[in-house]
């Protein structure tokens, strides 16, 4: 069995995006424990403290939908995901798809933003190459 990894206050803003979008609803602490594998209470507190930090509107018995500034977070992360999928798809890409998401989930809080820089950089690059091979 591998180990269990850490889980930031990113997975649960994921999962609260992803439950809201697939229900049209807010989503409920249940759902969000259940979809991140914790304990409820454990979500719980996780949710507040992304109420306190402005990520998700609150409201009791009614669960929690992403404010303006948790969308954009959201965004974000969800931009550095893709990027680094791409980049491994393009450099070891025998692994597919569902690999690269599974690591790029998995690697995005620990990468650089200096890094997530030189990849785009890299993909723009390697596409623009890509564009200017000569034709067969």
């Amino acid at each position: 069995m591998g180990a269990r990894r850490t889980i930031r206050l990113e997975d649960y803003l994921l999962a609260v995006a992803e439950i809201c979008e697939s229900s049209g609803a807010r989503a409920m602490t249940g759902l969000v424990a259940d979809r991140l594998q914790v304990a409820n209470g454990t979500a719980s507190m996780a949710l507040q403290t992304l109420a306190q930090a402005g990520w998700v509107e609150h409201i009791p018995y009614e669960g929690v939908i992403l404010t303006d500034v948790g969308e954009r977070r959201f965004q974000n992360v969800l931009r550095r995901q893709r990027l680094i999928e791409r980049f491994l798809l393009q450099t070891v890409g025998e692994h597919g798809l569902e690999a690269a998401h599974r690591q790029a989930r998995e690697i995005e809080s620990v990468v650089s933003e200096e890094l997530i820089g030189l990849i785009e950089r890299f993909l723009r690059n390697s596409i623009q190459d890509a564009e200017n091979e000569p034709q067969v």
